[in-house]
């Protein structure tokens, strides 16, 4: 970027592409974006901004997208979230018919969602000492669901399958993720 944008095209200056940057360094997310919308909206205001940032990751998700869907096109695909996403994985299961099984981890909304019924297999997985999930929560999704097996980790938090947080828990992550693989896949035989 840096070579097209202040030594050939000479858009901005070496200064004005560094500040930039650096500012675009201090925040989350892709930089490369970042740094093409603000350039976009420092040559064309908003409009700018918008058609740089948009036009920087259109191919990116036109070629995820298409490869989503022919890969979906050969058949139902398993499905695991984490966190928000294994109340996702909960609700695909629920509403959609898409997936041939789920895999939820520590979904907070399951509880509120436990009266609808799943297309396909789930299995979900809840730390006893989850901070954010009561227990009581749990036991409402066992109730609504015995048919579908429901993991309740001893000394294991929020988060226990995530290798970054403190509440990270190695045998657990272990013995869940070989629970999910085995009803993820097996149902796709």
């Amino acid at each position: 970027m840096h070579r097209i944008l202040v030594e050939e095209k000479k858009w901005i200056s070496e200064s004005r592409f560094l500040h930039a940057l650096s500012y675009c360094t201090l925040l989350p997310g892709p930089e490369a974006q970042q740094l093409a919308t603000y350039v976009g909206w420092l040559m064309h205001r908003t409009a700018g901004g918008l058609m740089a940032g948009g036009l920087f990751v259109l191919p990116g998700l036109v070629s995820i997208m298409a490869l989503s869907i022919i890969y979906a096109g050969w058949g139902k695909v398993g499905i695991v979230g984490y966190c928000f996403g294994g109340s996702v994985a909960w609700a695909g299961a629920t509403r959609t018919k898409y997936f041939s099984a789920s895999s939820c981890y520590y979904g907070g909304q399951i509880a509120s969602m436990a009266e609808e019924k799943p297309s396909c297999p789930v299995q979900m997985h809840f730390g006893e000492k989850d901070q954010g999930i009561p227990m009581s929560d749990v036991e409402i999704v066992k109730q609504k669901q015995p048919q579908h097996p429901l993991f309740v980790y001893k000394d294991a938090g929020h988060g226990f399958s995530c290798d970054a947080r403190g509440s990270f828990h190695p045998a657990t992550t272990s013995n869940s993720r070989l629970r999910s693989v085995s009803v993820t896949f097996a149902r796709r035989r």
